[in-house]
């Protein structure tokens, strides 16, 4: 099972609002399910800089894919 997979699959189990902060700065909220495949989306993920979410495991997780982008 692929990190993305793992993720996607905590973010349904675990629903919860995740923010994200891009490279000019903004931070954004989407659900976790959104962040996830943001996150793991090649192009977009080289535009965050970082994501946060109440559950650490979860922004552990996503910041890991950023960090593989």
């Amino acid at each position: 099972m692929t990190l993305t997979d793992k993720a996607a699959q905590y973010a349904k189990q675990h629903p919860q609002e995740v923010t994200l902060t891009w490279i000019d700065n903004s931070t954004r909220i989407y659900d976790a399910d959104k962040a996830v495949r943001l996150c793991a989306t090649s192009r977009t993920a080289a535009c965050i800089m970082s994501a946060e979410a109440p559950d650490k495991a979860l922004a552990d997780m996503l910041n890991r894919l950023l960090d593989d982008e």
